[in-house]
């Protein structure tokens, strides 16, 4: 806990951890006596030597110290007294921030407390203070396992002494900020669950023994569900009773002999639960007693007795003030501040220190060090829930103690003080009602969430219908009606107490016999309506959460921190784990991350723009700007223009339009062509000002005791200084100029001819208002909870258009989650961060799903350069006319070295692989560490060195056939490859067009680019009808990429360039959206001259051709045509000679511009005879002709 040490003034520079003394900053952030006091300036370079820590570093554990010939001398007692008087050990006050990172730069961790760590004799204080230096290692985001690595054997042993502070005794040692310095420690160590040290400790914590805290009637509801979960639980039941049975049996043979029979007489063999399983339960009990305490300083009433921790007993300033909590030197004492400079506390007396908290003590608030404490344990139930390896047995245990209605109906809850404690318990919630299955980590659909709930009802009503007749009407009512919180409470309260208490305890087995909170009969009614009310689906709760962020999300540090956070406190937020319960669960964390992400910015950019324009009030109390921005500028008039009625199954309009009217008069040049060049989907915020006005700064001094107006206008935030009330966003649908005409449009109601330059100075934006937000602002206002925002606003707000595409970027997150996701089932579980990673390689996949031939088309040059790409493959041509080894094939191996490479067929290629691929050998650029890799090297060699002896490698079956033959014209032919690849690139090529994940990793250079488009090339050939999406980071690497596909064998028609990059590629056509479109009926123009051409050539009558004209006349004129050559060249009289293929051709004036002879040979062969019949067609000169009809026909008339 930090109450000092943050700076005021901004964001702290971002910067390498410092790795000794000298490196902590030396600058001071706040100059003067007020600064020193207070203790909130950065410590100077003099002050860091000087202080008795650096001295004590040195002498102790500095690197220096440990490599003398003697080092010094492990000192318990300097633990303990840096414990005490440093970290705040026995203290009441929680120690200084700058104390403990004065210890972290000094590596009092690593240097000193673990390397002396002894499980036996080890001190508590000692493990407490490892435990806090974890936690900075935390919040200073270092990696705070490493030095724990150096002794993994005594983890377990000190693990087991951190869950030793969890005993009674212990815990009433501990003070407030201790407790929560404990519990910050336990939600770090269950965030490192990729630490297999740490997780091998803190699983054990949620693993089946934790169901010993279930109450009798949850725990058989839970095993009825999961017999073989019943199973173990039996088998661990008889395995504690053998192990309580022992240890009663060895206690009793310690005991002297006079003491054994009456011992043996008493004494029976007990079911003790196990240390772990007793963990979490006495968490959750310690949290309620601290709610609980929090309830009665609320209500001004005495804090309930200690029933499970001593820690308000312990620590008399547990229920101080905030400002108790916010400077050491609040008191004024100018010794106290420079004591609290140098690290030292001052020890209040007991009866003086305590009659003084006593004195300052605010009746009806919480202490903050309470509250934190409320907040981290939540923030650490939300953690549990929201990984899959802790869910499953933790979800139970905090169902059955009813946590949330508990903490619901807390004062704290409804109390100002709450507030993040209410976010923190609503994202709790969320995480308890995800719809997931608990114990084979399957999500369910919305529609089986559904079927559960009903089919709960229906049996409760069931329930009542058999046994409470009354409670006949809701057994006989419908389900909705059943569920409906209002009915359900209204048929309950009829129910006495003891009946309502058997129903819930007894038959719904909602809460435990033995829990006090079941004498309560509001909470029991409470308990019910929480189980059966129908619950928000979570796609309805997305899709009517506003996307624009407003001046309540904005200005809500719970959410959006500020520049001052320490980390002292919890953040309402997802956390952004390596495993998340489903891909439904990481969309919507980064739906919410991202969305307070570009609140964060908007934030910035309005307080920027706000502090440029200066808002005031002159004398007539009108609103003025002493300022200007070229972001931000005054509106001229704003109106709703249009409300659309809401669609079916929604609540709030179809959408909501509005004007908003600027005049760019007066603006530069520069900056009134910002205004201008604003199009449509681009994002502005309109914002509703109200400054104070002289008399009104009057009496907030006067209140304040500031003195004059202007110093409580300087006390005063931002916000309160200009009177912002309003922030909202829209969507521009058109921008028009002061004549009405469109501007920026691009839909094509204005054509690329038309467009003037726009006219006067007056711009209207129509713009698209959230209409989710426009509902609740409606409703707001009709119950007279808040004004009309949308008659306030006066300032109008753009930003940057690189940083300003938020809002695609959540309607696609939201629309991926309102449709069903589809992810192969290799990339689920790596995904949501479980297995191994290597699970994805293709060569780990069932045969069944790869492509066992692959067409490499000019990927190899040559072939020696596919024998040198494969080397771990007896790499074997299969050379004639059959690759199925018939009539005419025949194979020439590789594998052994002796072959002819001047008998080897020239590219392009078709692979064909081994069938059993996990049995292969390391591939190259292979991801395998450690063993695996060893192992796999050793399979190789093993291969290589026993094909010397007769034994042979996997077989690769590579076959030569003969491209298609693209036309006559030399443009025809597409660009080849030009590259070489080396063996690791020509792995990705392979790896790349199968199934599985393929990464691609290397230095700039190093050839990613063409080993992408390679795949590309190689994946669009063998699966022609699947859709490939290219993505990068930045358009100028899309561009690289997408120039170099159009070059290679890849029909323009298939490519589309999305985004705003488009502009800058650098090729002929324009692969846009509407580009595309444009060329593709370019094209068609082309195409239909060609076929007018051919018409005019063969003297068929002309016509105005279209594209269904031109399909009637490839049949008629050009297919019969064909036909009749066909047979001609077949026929006894011509077959075999290799001139009457040229002769009788029937198109050879239509290619008579293109390189002579058109059929080249000397033989019948060599020109094509044998092939006539059949694939000439797709291999000689008309093949021009055909692509020509059919790209007609597939473009434009399918």
């Amino acid at each position: 806990m930090a109450r000092d040490d943050v700076a005021d003034d901004g964001p702290p520079a971002k910067k390498a951890r410092p790795t000794s003394v000298e490196d902590v900053v030396v600058e001071r952030a706040g100059q003067g006596a007020a600064a020193m006091k207070s203790g909130r300036g950065a410590l100077t370079l003099e002050e860091i030597a000087g202080d008795k820590l650096t001295q004590l570093a040195i002498k102790h554990w500095s690197e220096a110290a440990r490599q003398q010939e003697q080092p010094p001398a492990f000192s318990p007692q300097l633990v303990e007294q840096i414990y005490r008087q440093e970290l705040g050990g026995g203290q009441t006050r929680p120690p200084l921030l700058r104390r403990i990172m004065l210890l972290e730069v000094s590596q009092y961790l690593e240097g000193y407390l673990w390397p002396n760590f002894d499980p036996v004799t080890s001190s508590d204080g000692h493990v407490m203070s490892m435990l806090i230096m974890v936690n900075e290692k935390f919040r200073e985001t270092v990696p705070p396992w490493t030095a724990f690595h150096t002794h993994k054997d005594v983890f377990p042993a000190f693990f087991q002494r951190v869950l030793a502070l969890r005993t009674p005794a212990a815990r009433a040692q501990l003070a407030q900020h201790e407790s929560t310095a404990y519990l910050l420690f336990m939600i770090n160590a269950f965030q490192s669950l990729e630490d297999e040290m740490v997780r091998a400790q803190v699983l054990k914590l949620v693993s089946l023994p934790l169901w010993h805290g279930l109450s009798h009637g949850r725990l058989q509801l839970e095993l009825a569900a999961q017999p073989a979960l019943a199973k173990r639980w039996k088998a661990l039941l008889k395995k504690e009773a053998k192990a309580a049975a022992a240890a009663a049996a060895k206690k009793q043979q310690q005991q002297p002999a006079g003491d054994q029979d009456a011992a043996a007489a008493t004494a029976q063999p007990k079911e003790l639960p196990r240390a772990e399983a007793a963990f979490l339960p006495g968490m959750l009990q310690e949290f309620l007693h601290c709610l609980r305490t929090a309830d009665a300083k609320l209500t001004g009433q005495s804090p309930p007795a200690a029933a499970v921790t001593a820690a308000a007993a312990a620590d008399p300033a547990a229920d101080a003030d905030d400002e108790d909590d916010e400077d050491a030197a609040a008191d004024g004492s100018a010794a106290a501040a420079d004591a609290a400079a140098n690290g030292h506390q001052q020890p209040a007396t007991a009866a003086g220190g305590q009659q003084q908290r006593q004195q300052r003590r605010k009746p009806g608030r919480v202490g903050k060090r309470l509250l934190v404490h409320l907040e981290r344990f939540v923030e650490f139930l939300i953690d549990l829930l929201s990984q899959l390896p802790t869910r499953r047995f933790v979800h139970a245990v905090v169902e059955d103690q009813q946590l949330l209605v508990k903490a619901r109906r807390s004062v704290l809850y409804s109390s100002p003080e709450g507030h993040l404690f209410r976010q923190l318990l609503d994202l709790l919630n969320f995480y308890c009602d995800f719809p997931l299955n608990d114990h084979t980590g399957e999500q369910l659909k919305e529609e089986d969430v559904v079927g559960q709930h009903y089919d709960k009802v229906c049996q409760v009503q069931r329930l009542f219908f058999k046994h409470w007749p009354q409670l006949r009407d809701l057994a006989l009512a419908n389900c909705a009606a059943a569920c409906d919180p209002a009915g359900l409470k209204r048929a309950l309260q009829g129910l006495s107490q003891d009946e309502l208490r058997d129903l819930v305890c007894k038959q719904l087995r909602l809460v435990g016999q033995d829990d006090p909170w079941a004498q309560d009969h509001d909470f029991l009614l409470d308990v019910v309506v929480t189980a059966y009310q129908r619950r928000a689906s979570q796609r309805a709760a997305i899709n009517a959460m506003p996307l624009y962020p407003t001046e309540g999300l904005l200005w809500d540090a719970t959410q959006i921190p500020t520049a001052a956070y320490s980390g002292e406190r919890p953040l309402a937020l997802p956390k952004l784990n390596l495993q998340f319960l489903s891909p439904s669960d990481y969309l919507l964390r980064n739906f919410h991350l991202f969305r307070l992400e570009a609140a964060y910015e908007v934030r910035e950019d309005i307080e920027v723009a706000l502090q440029r324009l200066q808002p005031g009030k002159d004398f007539d109390n009108n609103i003025k700007f002493k300022g200007w921005s070229k972001m931000c500028t005054p509106v001229t008039s704003f109106r709703i223009t249009q409300v659309a009625p809401a669609r079916v199954g929604e609540a709030h309009p179809a959408l909501v339009h509005a004007e908003v009217v600027i005049d760019t008069r007066g603006m530069r040049g520069d900056v009134a062509s910002g205004w201008d060049e604003l199009k449509q989907h681009d994002v502005l915020f309109m914002l509703a000002v109200n400054p104070p006005n002289e008399d009104e700064l009057l009496e907030m001094a006067a209140s304040s005791n500031s003195g004059t107006a202007a110093a409580a206008a300087a006390n005063m935030s931002l916000v309160q200084r200009v009177g912002l009330l309003a922030v909202r966003g829209a969507e521009i649908v058109e921008v028009r100029d002061e004549e009405g005409g469109l501007m920026n449009d691009f839909t094509g109601r204005v054509r690329l001819d038309e467009r003037k330059p726009p006219k006067g100075f007056v711009r209207t934006y129509v713009l698209a208002l959230d209409p989710a937000q426009y509902q609740l602002d409606v409703n707001a206002t009709s119950a007279g909870t808040a004004p009309d925002v949308y008659t306030t606003f006066n300032l109008l707000l753009r930003r940057d258009a690189k940083e300003n595409n938020f809002k695609a970027v959540l309607e696609s997150i939201r629309d991926s989650l309102n449709e069903q996701l589809v992810i192969p089932e290799w990339l689920v579980d790596i995904f949501l961060g479980y297995g191994d990673a290597g699970a994805a390689h293709y060569t780990q996949m069932p045969d069944e799903g790869r492509i066992k031939t692959v067409d490499f088309k000019d990927t190899f040059l040559d072939a020696q350069h596919l024998i040198n790409s494969f080397p771990h493959y007896d790499v074997t041509f299969v050379t004639g006319s059959s690759s199925s080894g018939g009539n005419g094939s025949s194979k020439i191996s590789t594998g052994s070295g002796q072959y002819d490479p001047a008998a080897l067929p020239a590219p392009p290629y078709k692979v064909t692989f081994p069938t059993d691929q996990q049995q292969l050998q390391i591939a190259p650029g292979s991801t395998k560490r450690g063993a695996d890799a060893e192992s796999t090297l050793g399979s190789t060699t093993t291969a290589a060195e026993g094909t010397a002896s007769g034994s042979t490698k996997p077989v690769l079956l590579v076959e030569h056939y003969k491209p298609v033959n693209m036309g006559p014209y030399p443009e025809d032919k597409p660009k080849g490859n030009e590259v070489r690849f080396t063996p690791v690139q020509a792995e990705a090529v392979s790896s790349g067009v199968q199934p599985g994940l393929t990464m691609v990793v290397g230095p700039p250079g190093t050839g990613k680019t063409d080993t992408a488009v390679q795949i590309l090339q190689v994946l669009y050939h063998n699966c022609p009808g699947q859709r490939t999406l290219l993505i990068t980071h930045s358009n100028q690497a899309l561009n690289d990429l997408f120039a170099k596909m159009v070059a290679r064998d890849i029909p323009a028609r298939y490519l589309l360039r999305l985004g705003m990059g488009e502009r800058d590629l650098d090729v002929d056509d324009d692969f846009s959206r509407a580009g595309r479109v444009n060329n593709m009926l370019a094209r068609r123009l082309q195409l239909l001259a060609e076929v007018e051409r051919l018409a005019s050539l063969l003297g068929v009558a002309s016509a105005e051709y279209t594209c269904e004209t031109a399909g009637y006349f490839w049949l008629l004129h050009v297919l019969s045509r064909w036909e009749k050559f066909s047979a001609a060249v077949s026929s006894a009289e011509h077959k075999g000679r290799a001139a009457s293929v040229g002769e009788l051709f029937p198109f050879k004036e239509y290619f008579a511009d293109a390189p002579q002879p058109l059929f080249k040979g000397d033989s019948y062969e060599e020109v094509g005879g044998s092939l006539i019949p059949g694939t000439l067609l797709t291999t000689r000169p008309l093949a021009g002709l055909r692509w020509l009809m059919n790209s007609l026909c597939r473009s434009f008339l399918h």
